[in-house]
């Protein structure tokens, strides 16, 4: 995993073992002192042979992945699209303005 700064600069790396990987500013495998976005536990990385799983912990932020192709989304799934926070929900046109 490497850690990508602004304008994509590439700047620390962390090797990832097979299992779970914490991330986190005061606890885990990978930490960010120093960023307040970052929750003591944020995410979890689950490494299986070559299928990586993330898992947010609770967060106080979330943990967003960015897209690189189409991805299923269900009801419920909430999608961060520049700054604005959009919730899917199913239903129909009256159900959903209410």
């Amino acid at each position: 995993m490497v850690q990508l700064l602004e304008g994509g600069i590439r700047a620390s790396a962390f090797l990832l073992r097979d299992g779970t990987n914490l991330v986190g500013r005061e606890t885990g495998d990978i930490t960010f002192r120093g960023d307040g976005f970052v929750s003591g536990r944020h995410a979890s990385l689950h490494v299986a042979g070559n299928r990586i799983t993330v898992r947010d912990l609770g967060s106080s932020n979330g943990t967003f992945v960015r897209l690189a192709g189409p991805v299923l989304v269900d009801g419920g799934d909430q999608l961060l699209v520049g700054r604005q926070l959009l919730r899917v929900e199913r239903g129909t046109e009256d159900t959903i303005r209410r």
